[in-house]
């Protein structure tokens, strides 16, 4: 800030102050002409600033996640990614919240910068996977939520549920040998989550039911189906 404050000059606007903050500039590029000098030294601080917006509205997309307002939300994370293209935080928030309204051809269209940024992070690639399933791009599909799983095969968010999608994905891309291996984790998964209402745990059976049979267990799929007209053990809505 230039001016006094409480009668004073702050030491960070005199000269010395000014001086100092220019120096890394001039030792980096002080034989450029002063004129070139001065043109980098204002997109610097343009760029800087337009950083610092992006984290604010950032900051205010992730505040209003909190809430239900999923509107408000997606604007803030607009308006942050308007500033700041590459702001992880904002691609991060957006990317979610697509999901949840079931926006499923803008979030495809929205995870590319996310995967480049976080290529090694499972939730990630499940956010790509799911898009890419809702949109009937099984392979991708196949491929997105398998390399997700290869990440963390134990997601913390319904595990088995997140193994039946990979066992659809990959039976309906036209790999039943790969499926059938996803069925066996959905299923060894399934008492372990808690997630899934009983007619979703049914769900899960009848497919694995049908890919076991598909691939000629038989017996398998037989006692697949009676344990999905029984339902889950002892009945009713699992603890969440």
């Amino acid at each position: 800030m230039l001016g006094p404050t409480n009668g004073k000059f702050n030491e960070a606007d005199s000269d010395g102050g000014r001086a100092a903050r220019l120096k890394p500039w001039l030792d980096r590029f002080g034989g450029l002409p002063r004129g070139l000098f001065l043109a980098l030294a204002v997109l610097v601080t343009v760029n800087e600033a337009r950083a610092l917006q992006g984290r604010r509205w950032a900051e205010r997309a992730q505040n209003l996640a909190r809430t239900a307002d999923s509107e408000a939300t997606l604007a803030a994370a607009a308006r942050a990614l308007r500033w700041e293209p590459t702001n992880p935080q904002a691609r991060l928030i957006q990317a979610v919240k697509l999901k949840e309204a079931g926006r499923w051809e803008e979030l495809s269209r929205a995870m590319p910068p996310l995967l480049a940024a976080h290529p090694n992070q499972a939730h990630v690639r499940r956010l790509a996977g799911e898009a890419a399933f809702r949109r009937e791009d099984f392979a991708a599909a196949a491929d997105f939520l398998t390399q997700a799983l290869w990440i963390n095969p134990t997601p913390p968010t319904s595990p088995a549920g997140f193994w039946r999608m990979a066992m659809r994905a990959l039976l309906l891309a036209g790999e039943p040998e790969r499926a059938l291996g996803a069925a066996v984790r959905a299923l060894a998964l399934l008492p372990e989550d808690n997630y899934l209402t009983p007619a979703e745990q049914r769900d899960l059976r009848l497919d694995a039911a049908y890919v076991f049979d598909a691939q000629g267990f038989s017996l398998v799929a037989g006692h697949l189906r009676a344990a999905a007209r029984l339902g889950p053990a002892g009945g009713g809505q699992p603890d969440r």
